[in-house]
């Protein structure tokens, strides 16, 4: 397989973007109005490199090992060796990641030139996450379940919340302004509750003002998403019985506001649980959501933007294509989605990697305004978890190019 990271410069200066006006909830893109781009190599147009300043830089998985690289021409290094690395994930400075190792499914950390690299003896990444400011990790206890704050670089533990016999905690998220903790609750079978109880709760940074969110005693599971970028708003999923077939299927999006505990919204539309396929805008108001049936990327796909005030979704994609893999720009007036024709005859295998082939896309909250970011053919080429510069005058996009693939399309690629 022939991996290419390809670097489309959107000159977004010539994109007449309209404001959304009045209700329009059947907007749909328009296929015909395409971005002015650059193909990589075009020397007509200004690139990063060529203006003496850096787009930031890219941490991602080649051949199963970590490397990384300044953008757009910067020296790749390589920072693990046989490691089987998955799911970088940079701290707030840039001067460390985290990934997981695919064969003793642990979680490491290591510094940005390769030193410092040590197990944070932990499974998966949802058992940490990076807290603002130092460079510290807020870590699920590895025995005990409780939460601690660990430092990248030595390694020193402190406690911030111990964890009770009565509540287990999990998947710590900390909120984009760095004020709240918040994570999956469990309380177990009881004589009072002989299914248990599962829910989402946040503390504040300081640990102190726990508080439950939203909670069921029904058997099912409670699976924590993540937060609106306003940091009001938690975004998670309940699942039937807790069945990973249902999970996997793609489950019913809702929010709890931390202004009204209790009061989540109803079901919304069903989203698969891949860090591409919800995402908040920068103005923190909206979500861009994939959302459809099914397990199956390549067929019953569509974006649609949510009111998180209304709750309401508007449809920016049509039924001719599977839609998917959002991603909004940093000042929040485009979101770029991966789009591919609909293939509902696919089952798996061969035929539906092919059917994969796809390219980014732009639109406007919308839908008015779209248009392909390359101009190359998409036969059998397959792009997804596109990713925009700091400053939005860059879309980084991954193309498979042949042969069958070895890695997972999802979770290889991180960018500051």
């Amino acid at each position: 397989m022939h991996i290419r990271v390809l670097l489309a410069i959107l000159l977004l200066g010539s994109l007449q973007l309209a404001a959304c006006t009045g209700d329009n909830p059947e907007a749909t893109p328009t296929r015909g109005v395409t971005p002015s781009v650059s193909n990589p190599g075009d020397s007509t147009t200004p690139t990063p490199a060529s203006s003496g300043r850096s787009s930031g830089m890219l941490a991602y998985i080649h051949g199963g090992d970590l490397w990384v690289k300044d953008l757009p021409n910067g020296q790749e290094q390589r920072l693990t060796s046989g490691a089987q690395a998955l799911n970088p994930r940079w701290s707030p400075s840039g001067e460390w990641l985290i990934f997981q190792d695919g064969l003793t499914q642990q979680l490491w950390v290591v510094g940005r030139d390769g030193t410092g690299r040590r197990s944070l003896g932990v499974p998966t990444p949802a058992s940490v996450d990076w807290l603002p400011g130092p460079d510290d990790l807020l870590v699920i206890g590895r025995d005990d379940g409780s939460l601690a704050v660990e430092s990248a670089a030595n390694g020193r533990q402190q406690a911030r919340l111990p964890q009770g016999p009565a509540l287990q905690r999990g998947t710590p998220r900390v909120s984009p302004d760095g004020q709240w903790i918040a994570f999956e609750t469990t309380v177990p079978p009881s004589l009072e509750q002989p299914l248990g109880k599962r829910g989402i709760g946040v503390v504040q940074i300081d640990a102190s003002g726990e508080q439950e969110l939203f909670s069921v005693s029904t058997g099912d599971c409670v699976r924590l998403l993540g937060w609106s970028s306003d940091s009001r708003n938690v975004l998670f999923a309940v699942v039937p019985a807790c069945s990973a077939s249902i999970s996997a299927d793609g489950v019913a999006l809702r929010a709890v506001s931390l202004a009204n505990p209790g009061a989540a919204t109803p079901p919304g539309p069903y989203v698969l649980f891949a860090p591409d396929f919800v995402a908040s805008s920068p103005k923190g108001k909206q979500l861009a959501v994939a959302t459809g049936p099914n397990r199956m990327t390549w067929t019953s796909k569509s974006v649609v933007v949510i009111d998180l005030d209304t709750w309401i979704a508007t449809t920016l994609t049509d039924t001719s294509v599977s839609a998917f893999s959002p991603a909004w720009s940093p000042d929040g007036q485009l979101i770029a989605y991966v789009s591919a024709p609909e293939a509902p005859q696919v089952v798996g295998g061969d035929p539906a990697k092919a059917a994969h082939g796809s390219a980014p896309y732009l639109v406007n909250e919308c839908g008015r305004i779209g248009g392909s970011v390359s101009s190359r053919p998409t036969t059998h080429i397959a792009t997804r978890r596109q990713r925009w510069s700091p400053d939005g005058s860059w879309l980084l996009f991954t193309r498979l190019d042949g042969g069958r693939p070895s890695e997972p399309l999802g979770g290889t690629r991180s960018w500051r």
